[in-house]
């Protein structure tokens, strides 16, 4: 059984612009940091400019150990980070494949 993990984040208005430009930076240093194909999307139809990042793991564990790794190095600043004033919302959800 693999596991997908999931963020959808949701733009302030009139910020989708930047809020697609940080997620595809994030994206590509979770690529290039630590291996990890986060594919991102935006929605058609919804909330002008949602976007997704989807991530498929073998574990929950290996989602575990990434988002503490992650949590680190962003506090860290070796991960970029968005400003306060981009996202209305984000929510993580963590799907089990069958």
């Amino acid at each position: 059984m693999s596991v997908i993990f999931t963020r959808t984040a949701t733009p302030l208005p009139g910020k989708h612009v930047e809020a697609l430009k940080y997620v595809k930076e994030r994206a590509a240093a979770l690529k290039s940091i630590y291996g990890v194909d986060a594919q991102v999307s935006v929605r058609l139809g919804g909330p002008l400019g949602q976007v997704i990042t989807v991530s498929r793991h073998k574990t929950l564990q290996e989602v575990e150990d990434l988002r503490r790794k992650v949590m680190v190095d962003a506090a860290a600043g070796s991960l970029p980070t968005s400003t306060a004033s981009v996202f209305q919302s984000v929510e993580d959800a963590i799907w089990m494949s069958t």
